[in-house]
């Protein structure tokens, strides 16, 4: 006990005494008492010993041998947990440590952030910003008892519903619009508008739940989430490299960034799919940003149906026309109609939607919801120019034609020149889906050879779309640096190597295995003369290894340049085509190359996307190939006989479409399968003398990612995005 200058008693003790009730000398230095028993007094002071915390010290006041709780992992092993969040234990073997939500000691330590219901009362945190909490405690499949989905490599912050803090959202943000806003036409949202709304929302700390703008914010920050988990993977290994993709972890089977942000995706779904009576600009952009998610994550079977949604919503919005015929925006000054800005980002929603709809219709009448006829608004002018918010006029879909009302008095203005790379690459698109509907349509009776034929007309239209590209867009070494400086090389390989798979896509009408989806091809083939038949499969394997070489060059340029979804699509299908053309013939080392090339970059996209069928289909064909090489399979080659080979007895859109595509993955779940699924009994009744080149594992298609269960309350604090 204490002692002070005059002798007497002061009423205070160490903390190891009085819990255990027991006299305290009060030594300067610490206690008799504490130094018997081997512990630290708290009477030490500051500067000579850290005080123990109450959590480092049992109820009798010793130092705490036991954590006070154990992870999840450790107890399901019944095993001793070091209590901190990793564990040792976990963080050795690699394992989500995830600890009980019951305990606010233990929430506090799992998700790195104060408890949320004492952040909640206490007000905004040191961020301007309060961290939402759950407000429901049940699990969804998948989960494990902390109420996050359980993933190797991933904090748990990362798959829970919560939002980080604020330095987190801004660098997440920042994350979507590097990688996810450049691809395709995904750039619909005009970042200084967002931004400063991002900004207003979180000064003003508002709690607008249930709201669209703030299911963009989520599902932006669940598109960038893969590239933060992979970012903060590689930071804390020292010997990877600066850039994620370098890393050889990334290879590993067991890495699965593209978990990251289910929590946050889960809680934009709960909001706009939940009521589909209510028809806005913000909630369209949601359900595609939506999409994007699920085809990235690989719920296909939801992907399918929201594209549905997406073109309805279109519809009703009617953003196939244009807003108003004041397209260089003289009536907004005066506050009589939308900014340059609201229009523009209409105009790439529009076309985002086309899009969509257009790699999921793939040239079949009976999934296409929204023609290329139908889209009567401009195409995207220049990212510079959409910022800026600069009023121009450009070209509409079809080549040379601007809108009736449009301008043309403005000097030195080139519409054609205007035309940014989206621009370019719908209209890539938008020809690609007629290739693929004429080559469905094939009978008996075409001749693709005559020079009259709709084969010739689409080949023509191909090479002038190819050969009328501006200079900004065509295939230099100075636009590659002036586009990666520029954080769009993604967009700009993603246009030259579809042009390249437009090319196959048209000339497998002569080439064996390519089309056999359609039974005309080999009457067709069998008709056709030989120089055809060899000038298409020289067109087909040379663009083939071209679309090959320039995934390559990206690759070699700037890998996360790489990590897109058409990325994969584009790797599997040059494979294939390279495989199938080539049957039993050793490939040459350019073309082996190319199919070397194309399974790195699949294995790139597995821990950022779930390719896993692509992957594996892709890796089947290259080795079954070898196989055929090996063994000089004569089956494999070009003049493999076709006689026998009948049309199916019903028709259905599993004969023409890509077995790895959208509908076919959403088909596969459906619990009921009857008569069109004949034909696949009828082809091996066919080929029962004769072993096919390649046969997809119906398998593969019965593996498909269910939708996270929406069981959670939206509680969280967002801000305001209203357009433009």
């Amino acid at each position: 006990m204490a002692h002070e200058a005059d002798g007497k008693r002061k009423g205070t003790g160490c903390l190891t005494c009085r819990k255990r009730k027991i006299k305290c000398d009060g030594r300067p230095g610490g206690c008799l008492n504490c130094e018997r028993f081997g512990e630290r007094c708290n009477s030490v002071p500051e500067s000579a010993t850290p005080m123990a915390t109450p959590d480092t010290l049992t109820e009798a006041g010793f130092r705490r041998r036991r954590v006070k709780n154990s992870c999840l992992q450790c107890r399901k092993s019944k095993t001793k947990c070091s209590g901190q969040h990793p564990c040792l234990r976990c963080n050795k073997k690699g394992l989500a440590c995830h600890f009980r939500m019951s305990s606010p000691a233990s929430e506090h330590h799992a998700n790195g952030r104060s408890d949320p219901q004492t952040t909640e009362n206490a007000g905004p945190s040191h961020n301007g910003h309060n961290v939402p909490s759950s407000s429901s405690s049940s699990l969804t499949p998948g989960e494990d008892d902390a109420g996050t989905p359980s993933a190797p490599g991933i904090p748990a912050w990362l798959l829970s519903e919560q939002l980080p803090d604020r330095a987190t959202i801004y660098e997440l943000v920042d994350l979507f619009f590097r990688h996810v806003h450049p691809v395709r036409c995904n750039g619909f949202i005009h970042v200084p508008t967002f931004m400063q709304r991002l900004e207003e929302g979180l000064n003003r700390n508002r709690q607008n739940r249930r709201s669209e703008p703030q299911a963009i914010l989520f599902l932006v920050m669940a598109l960038a989430a893969p590239f933060y988990a992979a970012k903060l993977d590689t930071a804390v290994k020292p010997e990877a490299s600066p850039s994620p993709l370098q890393s050889p972890l990334l290879n590993s089977a067991n890495k699965k960034y593209y978990l990251a942000g289910k929590g946050w995706a889960t809680v934009a779904k709960r909001v706009i799919v939940g009521d589909f009576n209510t028809t806005t600009i913000n909630r369209l952009i949601c359900y595609v940003l939506l999409y994007e998610y699920l085809v990235r994550t690989g719920n296909h079977t939801m992907a399918f149906m929201i594209s549905g949604v997406i073109a309805r919503q279109m519809h009703l919005l009617q953003l196939n026309v244009e807003f108003d015929y004041d397209v260089l925006c003289t009536n907004s000054e005066d506050g009589g109609g939308l900014s340059w800005p609201s229009k523009e980002s209409r105009r790439r929603l529009a076309w985002a939607c086309f899009l969509i709809d257009a790699f999921i219709e793939c040239g079949a009448d009976e999934l296409r919801y929204i023609p290329a006829s139908q889209i009567q608004v401009q195409l995207p002018c220049h990212e510079e120019l959409y910022y800026r918010g600069v009023p121009t006029v450009t070209e509409v879909l079809e080549h040379g034609k601007v809108l009736s009302w449009a301008p043309s008095d403005i000097p030195e203005h080139d519409p054609f020149l205007k035309i940014d790379l989206r621009g370019f690459y719908i209209r890539a698109v938008a020809l690609r889906s007629r290739l693929l509907k004429y080559v469905h349509a094939l009978t008996v009776n075409s001749t693709p050879w005559q020079p009259d034929s709709e084969f010739r007309e689409l080949a023509k239209e191909l090479d002038v779309l190819m050969s009328t590209l501006p200079p900004h867009a065509r295939m230099t070494r100075q636009n590659v640096a002036e586009y990666k400086a520029c954080n769009r090389l993604g967009l700009f390989f993603a246009l030259h190597v579809l042009l390249s798979q437009a090319h196959v896509a048209l000339y497998r009408v002569g080439v064996e295995g390519l089309a056999l989806h359609n039974p005309s091809v080999p009457a067709i083939r069998a008709a056709a003369p030989a120089d055809f038949l060899k000038m298409c499969e020289e067109v087909c394997l040379g663009q083939a290894v071209k679309g090959s070489q320039l995934m390559n060059e990206l690759k070699l340029t700037d890998k996360m340049s790489l990590i897109d979804i058409i990325y994969a699509w584009h790797s599997h299908d040059l494979t294939r085509a390279i495989c199938l053309g080539l049957g039993s013939k050793p490939a040459t080392e350019e073309q082996r190359q190319a199919l070397e090339s194309n399974i790195e970059n699949l294995a790139l996209l597995r821990p950022f996307m779930n390719v896993e069928d692509y992957y594996e289909t892709a890796v089947k064909m290259r080795n079954t190939h070898l196989e055929r090489v090996k063994m000089h399979d004569p089956t494999g080659d070009s003049t493999q006989s076709t006689s026998g080979q009948q049309p199916p007895p019903q028709y259905s859109l599993e004969y023409i479409l890509n077995p790895l595509g959208t509908f076919r993955f959403a088909r596969s779940s459906a619990e009921e399968k009857h008569a069109p699924e004949t034909r696949r009994h009828q082809l091996r009744k066919i080929s029962s003398s004769q072993t096919p080149l390649f046969s997809f594992n119906d398998g593969l298609m019965d593996e498909i990612i269910s939708a996270p269960d929406l069981s959670n309350y939206f509680d969280s604090f967002f801000p305001t995005y209203e357009g433009p």
